[in-house]
């Protein structure tokens, strides 16, 4: 559903906000805000007829998937 080279930017921004070393820390935020505009464009782009939040629970998924296959 996502390409993979977008996945993988879309995935590190989701880690970055989902499981930051530091939660206070600002990158946290800005790694969230990024991630949401860019499932935003991706929804548009390649599944607008999909309901917004089931795109974004496949889009999570994906994302988990792609930091446990690639995560050093």
């Amino acid at each position: 559903m996502i390409p993979s080279e977008q996945l993988r930017h879309l995935a590190e921004l989701y880690n970055g906000f989902a499981n930051p070393l530091d939660p206070f820390d600002p990158r946290a935020e800005e790694c969230e805000a990024a991630f949401s505009g860019m499932l935003d464009d991706l929804h548009a782009t390649h599944a607008p007829s999909f309901f917004g939040a089931d795109f974004r629970r496949v889009a999570i998924r994906q994302c988990r998937e792609w930091l446990r296959k690639n995560a050093p």
